[in-house]
């Protein structure tokens, strides 16, 4: 099933699905123009990164799980799992500072994951085309 976020009816239709057992999965690392943002350290430079999956967590109660797949090569991928939150509350998502703070800690762990498999992170290309953020290692990126 694929919900389109955006619009208060969207907010309903996730409601309903998690209240039915279903899992709701995101691109937490993408905003579209005019979203609101925070910026965190990332890569060893300040980036934008949306408030808007935090909020959907708060506004639904949902417990936060990053995931994804990581490329190893030869046809191989690793799928990590990461608990982030067991659930944000309404007032949290209203104070900066706390969801600045939630914003840093799924950030630590992406930026974790983006130096030990660069490939696999093309929306991050920006970052590392800079010298300042680029792996130790650049020859991963060679």
């Amino acid at each position: 099933m694929l919900i389109r976020l955006g619009s208060p009816h969207s907010m309903l239709e996730v409601r309903e699905f998690l209240d039915a057992g279903g899992i709701v999965g995101v691109l937490g690392d993408r905003s579209r123009a005019n979203e609101k943002t925070c910026a965190v350290e990332f890569l060893g430079a300040p980036a934008p990164f949306p408030l808007w999956p935090f909020r959907l967590a708060a506004a639904t109660g949902a417990p936060l799980v990053l995931f994804f797949g990581l490329y190893l090569g030869g046809g191989r991928y690793e799928i990590v799992f990461e608990p982030l939150a067991d659930g944000i509350r309404p007032e949290q998502a209203r104070r900066p500072e706390e969801m600045q703070e939630l914003i840093r800690g799924y950030v630590e762990r992406v930026e974790h994951h983006c130096r030990r498999a660069p490939y696999n992170w093309f929306n991050f290309f920006d970052f590392w085309r800079r010298p300042e953020t680029a792996p130790a290692d650049r020859s991963v990126l060679a």
